[in-house]
């Protein structure tokens, strides 16, 4: 049974707006090893593309499910790209890398979807990619 106390902390931090902690596991080195080998198996089988950009969000937090809709915007040499993509609203352990703010920049792995639709040449965004994992330019391994 929770005692007085831990009622009263769970009221003052609901009555801030907090939200609940998740726990992430913690690995030995050889579960380390083991899980970043899986990590870049699903990377290899799951990634159609890579590129090298900076995340733009154009819709944050869909009420319908979560998701935030955003842009990649690439510079290669003299021609532009967008990527117009959805991240999902999920919470997980930090891979898939889902928590990108405005602004960031890194390496995107994509994966192809469905062909690309009719008005992308019109429109300048490319949108028959989804998101599959994001790495920070200070952390890219």
């Amino acid at each position: 049974m929770k005692s007085p106390l831990a009622f009263g902390v769970m009221a003052v931090l609901m009555a801030m707006g907090a939200q609940p902690a998740y726990a992430c596991a913690t690995l030995t080195p050889k579960g380390e090893a083991q899980k970043a080998k899986r990590e870049q198996s699903f990377l290899r089988a799951e990634t159609d593309r890579i590129v090298v950009g900076t995340w733009r969000v154009t819709e944050d937090r869909n009420s319908d499910d979560g998701s935030t809709l955003g842009v990649i915007d690439l510079v290669n040499g003299k021609s532009a790209e967008k990527y117009r993509l959805r991240l999902p609203g999920v919470i997980n352990c930090g891979f898939p890398f889902y928590f990108l703010k405005d602004g960031d920049r890194g390496r995107f792995y994509l994966k192809r979807g469905d062909a690309p639709e009719s008005g992308d040449a019109d429109d300048g965004f490319i949108d028959n990619f989804r998101f599959v994992h994001f790495v920070p330019m200070r952390a890219s391994r």
